[in-house]
């Protein structure tokens, strides 16, 4: 059996790429805050079964997705994390920072 898989790809701003595979329909990607372990209300993922008959071949495949980060999330580093439908931990990416939008350079420099 393949074990479920997230894997954290790039950050722009307030845009997130991450990838998954395997990960059972109903699941839950939350974003969690790396020193206090909390995981944030928002922004949630949920994962959706499409075609429920292929579910199992096609949750195999790689899934890209985009989140965008509220304005709540501050800076700081976090990491994603998958829960299934009863909240238990599936998987994890590494941790990724998220920088202050105002310290960031002008479109001059």
């Amino acid at each position: 059996m393949v074990s479920p898989t997230i894997k954290f790809n790039t950050i722009r701003g307030r845009e997130l790429s991450a990838t998954y595979r395997n990960l059972p329909s109903g699941s839950k990607i939350v974003l969690v805050d790396k020193v206090t372990g909390v995981a944030l209300r928002d922004p949630v993922v949920t994962v959706r079964a499409r075609f429920p008959l292929l579910w199992r071949l096609l949750a195999l495949l790689p899934v890209q997705i985009h989140i965008i980060l509220p304005n709540a999330v501050k800076p700081g580093g976090y990491y994603l994390q998958a829960l299934n439908q009863g909240g238990e931990f599936l998987a994890q990416t590494v941790e990724f920072y998220v920088a202050d939008p105002s310290s960031a350079p002008g479109p001059g420099l």
